[in-house]
């Protein structure tokens, strides 16, 4: 019997760790691997599904990490989280662009490299449908 995978592509989050814990505490093993593995080494792995995670780039910055694109064709799960998200968005041909409204908590300290871009989700369903 071959051991289910969660692959966790490390865009630079503070929060990779965590999220390699909490598929481990569902008896799911996960691994963390560099933002750029090849989509045929993670094929090798066999895994189960992906997660993107966050960092603290932008899609738009000039040498913000990128991920291998074959990996949306790779037929698995795949989760995006904050820069992950905008990252699968934007490589699946969905433009990002800057929110006109940004959720802080008053009690936080604002940010000026907080993710502030969301997808244009209809262009991505029309290009996936």
């Amino acid at each position: 019997m071959s051991r289910q995978t969660i692959a966790i592509l490390d865009f630079g989050s503070q929060y990779g760790q965590l999220i390699a814990r909490r598929v481990r505490e569902h008896n799911v093993y996960s691994r963390i691997c560099r933002a750029d593995i090849k989509a045929d080494d993670l094929a090798a792995l066999p895994v189960k599904g992906l997660i993107l995670s966050g960092g603290p780039a932008s899609v738009y910055e000039k040498n913000a990490p990128k991920c291998d694109p074959k990996i949306f064709d790779l037929g698995v799960p795949i989760l995006g989280i904050c820069y992950g998200m905008q990252l699968g968005c934007q490589t699946l041909g969905a433009t990002i662009v800057p929110a006109k409204k940004t959720r802080v908590r008053a009690d936080q300290p604002r940010n000026p490299r907080q993710n502030r871009f969301v997808c244009e989700s209809a262009r991505l369903h029309h290009r996936l449908g």
